[in-house]
């Protein structure tokens, strides 16, 4: 019994650490960032394309990492609303997942997201998903279309 709950103690304790720590691909090493994107919402707009409709939010732009260590760090804001026949997927979440899941408000869970990536050079790129750590913080405010 006691080798038991051992094992369990350290396999807990595995999982937590290996989830922790940063891989090389959350690693930053440039301070530069990229201008700030005046033009965000009619970028994001562009990105949906088809797909944009009444009753969409979109959030203030926040940095995040480049796409590289050494690039800059990107601007990208996160939109809301967007119609999808996609459903949450039901495989189990990493274990950090589901801690952050505890705090995060029961109403949002299992919102669509659409995080829109803000380049520079004036380009975006777009990435889909339900209720991403990057969009829990944002604040959202409506995002007209046409």
């Amino acid at each position: 019994m006691t080798r038991l709950l051992i094992a369990s103690i350290l396999m807990v304790c595995l999982a937590g650490c290996s989830s922790i720590v940063p891989g090389p691909q959350s690693v930053q090493v440039s301070g530069a960032q990229e201008a700030f994107p005046d033009d965000y919402k009619a970028r994001a707009l562009r990105v949906l394309g088809a797909e944009a409709g009444p009753g969409m939010s979109i959030s203030a732009p926040q940095l995040t990492l480049g796409e590289s260590a050494f690039g800059p760090k990107r601007w990208y804001v996160c939109v809301r609303g967007v119609a999808t026949t996609t459903k949450p997927s039901t495989k189990l979440k990493p274990v950090l997942d589901m801690v952050g899941d505890l705090g995060r408000n029961a109403a949002q869970s299992g919102v669509y997201e659409v995080i829109v990536l803000l380049r520079g050079n004036g380009s975006a790129s777009r990435i889909n998903g339900f209720d991403s750590p990057l969009c829990a913080t944002g604040r959202y405010e409506a995002l007209a279309v046409g």
